[in-house]
């Protein structure tokens, strides 16, 4: 599941500074340089809201613009329709990334960067699961608050919430 900050593979520091993604190599290292990559270098916007690293040692910043990849020292912009409000990510074990944002649907790229749609939902966070699948939290159309949607096997299946995640009363 994403993070707003992340120690990746190499060790390196990734964190939300100030209007930009920032990375430190070697964080235990006093005095270690802080590299800061904003919008100017690539970024889809000011702010990463969460971070995340694939398989292969890509690190991905959602931000409220869009989703962007980071690789060895640029970043790699999926080809494809990646503005997505705020959008929340979970891979898949074909090193491809499932994700989705706020009005944007759930979408899908794969290693070699193609992006495809799925389904239009108003995805809130999303979480991995142990098989391969994924959890996605959703804001639905009135009354309910919340839904809860599991994919599995290439289908994305309701599921229903308890009586007491309905709609908010006074």
């Amino acid at each position: 599941a994403g993070r707003r900050f992340l120690f990746d593979r190499d060790g390196s520091l990734w964190f939300d500074a100030d209007r930009a993604l920032a990375r430190v190599r070697h964080p235990e290292r006093p005095g270690a340089p802080i590299e800061s990559f904003s919008k100017p270098d690539g970024l889809s916007d000011t702010h990463p809201v969460y971070l995340f690293e694939d398989r292969e040692g890509s690190v991905w910043a959602s931000t409220p613009s869009g989703l962007d990849q980071f690789r060895a020292a640029r970043f790699v912009v999926p080809e494809g329709p990646l503005k997505a409000e705020y959008p929340a990510m979970v891979p898949d074990n074909a090193g491809g990334l499932w994700f989705a944002g706020l009005g944007t649907g759930l979408w899908h790229t794969t290693p070699q960067r193609t992006v495809s749609a799925n389904l239009p939902l108003m995805v809130t966070s999303a979480c991995p699961d142990a098989d391969d699948g994924a959890w996605y939290a959703t804001t639905p159309p009135a009354p309910r608050t919340a839904e809860l949607l599991h994919q599995a096997g290439g289908r994305l299946v309701h599921v229903a919430l308890p009586t007491e995640v309905g709609p908010e009363t006074d």
